[in-house]
């Protein structure tokens, strides 16, 4: 049993998933499968998904996010046969051999010993390398999502990536590694556009959530980053930073934004998750899924 299952989220963005499932079918190690979830587009994409012989569609009735969405997929993948997933929104491209090297560097790398493999992450625009962690072509086996379950759906979006690849699975004692020259390039065009209010709010909610209720380990001696003290320090200079870019950097309903980092700040220390705020895609391009990293 060594096939690979590809999970793709989409979400309004049409364009942007013909070209991502086109690269992946593209790929010299081919795939056996591909799973595509679709979080309740206005449009629905079953045109687009069923041009593509290997892949089968998962429509959602309302958009749930990318927590709730990889949720679903990662739980599909659990009942399923398949050996390994490989995670990615639907603006990633990955080159023709990334899951060809992928594949080779996590067999030498971790041997018997299951580990996540994640790919060289670069931006589409200027090719420059990013350095976070998120869904931009994560391949993880069987085993692991066995062990650790699905993302947390109740973090709606922001920081559910962090929560899965960055926390519970290093804290089950698993490796995460990138494979150099594994490339696949993402949309990172809106880096730096106005976010919507209720971004700030999910945001700022999910940081402080992850930082003071999540962030909690036995291990001893302690590492320094996990330290009360030190994740409370993050977590408030977190939304500092949040507030001060509503503040002074956002031109549009800078007030409505302010209370939402307050608020989000507040929920995250009281545990209050799911989608408690309305989202909208109106400030999203229609051909690509920009993923945001908690920083």
């Amino acid at each position: 049993m060594d096939s690979v299952l590809a999970l793709v989220l989409t979400y309004d963005a049409r364009t942007a998933l013909e070209e991502c499932l086109r690269s992946i079918s593209a790929q010299t190690t081919p795939v056996n499968e591909i799973l595509v979830i679709d979080n309740a587009s206005p449009e629905p994409v079953d045109d687009i998904v069923s041009a593509f012989p290997a892949a089968r569609l998962l429509r959602s009735p309302e958009n749930d996010g990318p927590a709730g969405g990889y949720a679903k997929g990662l739980a599909e993948f659990r009942k399923s046969h398949h050996a390994w997933v490989w995670i990615m929104d639907d603006d990633c491209r990955p080159e023709l051999e990334a899951l060809s090297r992928m594949r080779e560097f996590s067999r030498n790398r971790n041997g018997d010993h299951p580990g996540v493999t994640l790919a060289d992450v670069r931006t589409a625009d200027t090719g420059d390398r990013l350095s976070g962690i998120g869904w931009w072509g994560a391949l993880i086996p069987h085993e692991i999502v066995e062990a650790v379950g699905v993302p947390n759906s109740e973090l709606f979006w922001w920081t559910e990536d962090t929560e899965y690849l960055q926390w519970r699975i290093p804290e089950a004692g698993y490796p995460v590694d990138i494979c150099p020259g594994a490339l696949v390039h993402v949309n990172r065009t809106r880096a730096n556009a106005e976010k919507p209010a209720w971004k700030y709010y999910y945001e700022a909610r999910n940081q402080v959530h992850h930082r003071l209720r999540v962030q909690r380990t036995d291990r001893r001696p302690m590492p320094r980053h996990l330290k009360v003290r030190v994740r409370a320090w993050r977590a408030i200079r977190s939304v500092s930073k949040l507030a001060s870019r509503a503040a002074f950097v956002d031109r549009t309903d800078r007030g409505v934004k302010l209370s939402m980092v307050g608020r989000g700040a507040i929920d995250g220390l009281r545990g209050r998750l799911g989608k408690t705020v309305a989202a909208d895609s109106a400030d999203r391009p229609r051909s690509a899924h920009p993923t945001d990293q908690l920083p």
